[in-house]
């Protein structure tokens, strides 16, 4: 147990924080809500147990954390750690908003919430798996949930390397698959059978589901798996997502997490009528050139500055995000045309698989 003095008082200072209430008790640390009388910002500070640290490997993640090259808007990891009073701190933006834990338990989510939800966890494992790990401990305790209803999965110290056996994590029972509770090799398949299971506990409520879980104890640790049956009915695709996410054997999940983000886009749509958004690119001598949905002009400095053969401002391209696409020439020196059919500043159609013609140069439209 720490010492009394572990957990800081009201108005205390920790190497330049002010400490303004302790936000949550968590199994590695305590997260402290703190002013930063340096720039008036509020931060997250975490305070980690010292027994914890006494664990080098995990010492050695805590210490890893802020330099990881996490390139997302789902996830929030440290930005440094320091040393204060003999215990190890974490500093983390604080992010205004619910746990997902307790949105849970106040039933505040409806289906289509429910959805958005998983596909924020789902694409913030993705990310993670991008530069190579793990989460391995999605939860609800490390979700939260903006007011805007986007959800950030908090809480990535515990990560593992992709295709390694756990260092330090041992996942949180029942949201972790058998190959990490008996510490086998691990791949995406990891993330994705925790967030298939919290995906399932958003759908049927706390309560219901801390009976369910109860016996599922050596179900997961011998491979069984559990039965959700209860869901078929009523969230049909839903249940269809989750079956797949949570079998016992990794490789009969989704293989990595792209799979379940794109099935679970599918349901959202089918839902809310939500359309991803698509991106016009223009391919022009092995570079791609992106255009997002709205209207721009293009001219040389878009495509390629100091060819004087394109006018500045040489067309005017409007994109709804999806298909459609309309392009008029902006009274350029050198004209435009689409599949050498020369245009004027008529809004014309423009497809996907055409070649279009500014100037000298010619660029291969194509919609992703």
């Amino acid at each position: 147990m720490p010492n009394a003095d572990f957990y800081p008082k009201q108005g205390s200072e920790i190497n330049g924080y002010s400490v303004m209430d302790i936000k949550a008790v968590g199994g590695t640390a305590i997260v402290l809500v703190c002013y930063d009388s340096r720039t008036g910002e509020k931060k997250a500070l975490k305070r980690f147990f010292p027994e914890k640290m006494n664990n080098k490997k995990f010492e050695e993640k805590v210490h890893a954390e802020p330099a990881l090259e996490i390139k997302s808007e789902h996830v929030i990891k440290s930005e440094y750690v320091f040393v204060h009073d003999g215990y190890f701190h974490s500093v983390m933006p604080f992010i205004e908003g619910l746990s997902l834990r307790d949105a849970i338990d106040l039933q505040k989510l409806d289906e289509p919430r429910i959805v958005y939800v998983a596909l924020c966890l789902t694409k913030a494992t993705c990310d993670l798996h991008d530069i190579g790990i793990l989460s391995t401990d999605v939860k609800p305790d490390n979700a939260i949930i903006l007011p805007d209803g986007r959800a950030k999965l908090l809480d990535i110290t515990c990560f593992e390397k992709i295709g390694t056996k756990a260092e330090v994590s041992l996942g949180t029972f029942p949201y972790a698959p058998s190959e990490l509770l008996n510490h086998e090799v691990l791949y995406e398949t990891v993330d994705v059978y925790s967030i298939g299971v919290v995906f399932l506990e958003m759908l049927i409520g706390a309560e219901k589901f801390a009976m369910m879980s109860e016996s599922w104890s050596n179900s997961i640790t011998y491979a069984f798996k559990p039965d959700i049956s209860c869901i078929r009915k009523t969230y049909p695709r839903a249940w269809k997502i989750i079956n797949k996410a949570i079998e016992p054997v990794a490789w009969q999940r989704y293989s990595n997490a792209k799979e379940m983000y794109d099935e679970t886009l599918n349901y959202y749509s089918e839902l809310t009528g939500y359309q991803k958004q698509k991106n016009l690119v223009l391919v022009y001598s092995g570079k791609e050139i992106s255009i997002q949905a709205g209207r721009v002009v293009i001219g040389r400095n878009f495509i390629e500055p100091g060819n004087f053969f394109i006018s500045e401002s040489h067309a005017e391209i409007e994109f709804d995000g999806q298909s459609k696409i309309t392009i008029r020439d902006a009274k350029s020196r050198n004209g435009t045309a689409i599949n050498g059919k020369r245009i004027d500043n008529n809004w014309m159609p423009l497809r996907e698989g055409d070649v279009l013609e500014l100037g000298n140069v010619q660029l291969r439209v194509k919609v992703c």
